[in-house]
């Protein structure tokens, strides 16, 4: 998020701001769709059930045929010629019925009429049902054969005038059925399937002729036995995307199984249509949102924006006289830029006071610099005056150079103004009179930082006392003699460490006393830099380690 520009951050304000009314517009869409699946189950069902309804309608009145004709004396004396006669004038009158049938106690034909070929009669197993049934029965479907037209047998079980048992059959045409089902206008995409107990199609709207006398897919077997009513969402053997409404063969519906598909693509057509559109314009209403969001962007905040980070820039490249100009503007911006005019005022000011300070902090530095090195020059010239003749020219030489130190140490010291001294510096400045350019004996090694006016003073006579030492007795004073000066500092920046050795200088013997340069480095020193510093003597070479308190840069 860092990363992202004025105008990218401008944009997720702007679809954020969005974001709630596609919500409430993708949310309806979503509402729409589900109202219209379950306006599609409820149609399917409702479809399917009136279809049920009007096939026992059928049933029944095929029922009430077969009670009329089984009541009939000419069929009831079982005489086949009287019996056919009856039966030939009562099927001409019965166009829902391709052939009526009487049937024996053993299954053979008393008497039969057709209209056109006879079809073929139902299986045993059927028959037995019928003769066991209190009612009416409705077979399985019969493939026309011989120029037969199939057919769906209903048969009913009566006695006859001596009280035998017979059957009588009417074979529904199923091309009758076909027609009655066609009367009723089916919307696109929509069907009707009727099959029979057995899951064999005898009726189907569209395409009869595709699939009567198939059998149902076994992907939809189980729905012709189920328990009860229902509907679901499926692809038809068509290949249409439909939601059924479908009724399960049983005593209510006759033994027909039926199903009325509804198409999803017509359900949801409309609706996918207003899908689109809304998307549509939800796309155009946000780039319209987007393109006026970035004109009022730049109008309004990349302009008054860039004229504060150009006012900024102008500064930074010197020329503080720019202002943003954003006087008048009564919004954020033109706090902002009334607060950085006024900050820029205020800084000129200050730098004015700052310059006219710093010149006569400049005055006074040289100026005490100038009665310092007087200081140390009358100190000295005392100094040779009173130990004049007196045979003392070691302790003047070192007296002077102990000045000589401390004067090198306030030159540092003044090149940081008086508060704070570079140690990298003093380290080298204190030790440059005892060097030798052409050939260098000392290594010097550490990071700088800075020292209080008080431990920069002790530290360079210290150092000079340990210079002094070393050139008198110990690695200086031999040719071949080293002199490692290694410093650093903690973690945190504020304790450091400064260690001193010397190496091949002639072997070295602790003195039997302290003199005044080892006493001064050891409590002097040490004081002033709120710290320790230890010397050991040893054969090698002196070590010294010094570790004190650092002043924060």
């Amino acid at each position: 998020m860092s990363r992202l520009g004025l105008t990218h951050r401008f944009l997720i304000v702007t679809l954020v701001t969005l974001a709630p009314l596609a919500t409430l517009v993708f949310y309806n869409i979503y509402v729409t769709r589900q109202n219209a699946w379950q306006t599609m189950h409820e149609t399917a069902r409702r479809i399917g059930s009136l279809h049920s309804l009007e096939l026992v309608q059928v049933v029944t009145g095929i029922e009430s045929v077969l009670n009329t004709v089984s009541s009939s004396p000419s069929v009831r004396r079982t005489d086949g010629a009287v019996c056919e006669t009856f039966l030939s004038t009562a099927i001409e009158k019965l166009p829902q019925l391709v052939a009526l049938s009487v049937l024996d106690d053993r299954s053979q034909p008393v008497c039969r009429a057709a209209n056109g070929a006879l079809p073929a009669l139902p299986d045993a197993e059927t028959l037995q049902r019928a003769s066991m049934a209190g009612g009416s029965v409705t077979g399985r479907f019969m493939p026309g054969a011989d120029g037969a037209a199939p057919t769906l047998p209903v048969l009913m079980a009566f006695a006859d005038s001596s009280n035998a048992r017979l059957t009588i059959i009417g074979d529904l045409d199923l091309g009758w059925l076909g027609r009655r089902m066609k009367r009723h206008e089916l919307r696109a995409g929509s069907s009707i399937t009727v099959a029979d107990s057995e899951g064999t199609i005898v009726a189907r709207e569209p395409q009869p002729d595709r699939f009567v006398g198939t059998p149902i897919p076994p992907a939809f077997m189980e729905l012709v036995s189920a328990a009860e009513p229902g509907s679901m969402a499926v692809v038809s053997q068509d290949g249409t995307s439909r939601v059924i409404g479908y009724y399960p063969a049983s005593p209510l519906t006759k033994g027909f199984y039926v199903s009325a598909g509804v198409s999803v693509d017509e359900g949801l057509g409309p609706i996918n249509r207003i899908t689109l559109i809304s998307i549509l314009i939800g796309l155009l209403t946000t780039a319209a949102a987007v393109v006026a969001g970035q004109i009022a962007n730049e109008r309004f905040i990349r302009r008054p924006f860039a004229r504060l980070i150009g006012t900024v820039d102008a500064w930074q490249a010197g020329n503080t006289s720019v202002r943003t100009g954003l006087q008048r503007d009564a919004s954020e911006f033109g706090e902002a830029g009334r607060a950085l005019d006024g900050f820029m005022d205020q800084l000129l000011a200050a730098r004015a006071q700052r310059q006219i300070a710093e010149e006569q902090r400049t005055l006074l530095l040289r100026e005490h610099d100038h009665r310092m090195k007087n200081l140390i020059a009358t100190v000295q010239a005392i100094a040779r005056q009173t130990f004049r003749g007196q045979g003392q020219d070691d302790t003047v030489s070192v007296f002077n150079g102990r000045l000589a130190a401390m004067a090198k140490a306030h030159e540092v010291l003044l090149s940081g103004g008086l508060t704070a001294a570079s140690a990298s510096e003093l380290i080298r400045t204190a030790v440059a009179p005892f060097d030798d350019a052409s050939h260098s004996r000392f290594a010097l090694t550490g990071p700088d930082f800075s020292l209080s006016d008080k431990a920069a003073t002790a530290l360079a006579m210290a150092l000079h006392e340990l210079s002094t030492n070393a050139a008198k007795y110990g690695a200086l004073s031999s040719p071949d003699g080293k002199v490692d000066i290694r410093w650093s500092l903690d973690g945190t920046g504020q304790t450091f460490t400064i260690d001193w050795a010397e190496t091949g200088g002639p072997p070295v013997t602790a003195p039997a006393t302290s003199g005044f340069g080892s006493t001064m480095i050891r409590s002097v020193l040490a004081q002033q830099i709120a710290g320790t510093v230890d010397i050991d003597y040893l054969p090698d070479g002196v070590r010294c380690r010094i570790v004190g308190h650092a002043t924060p840069a």
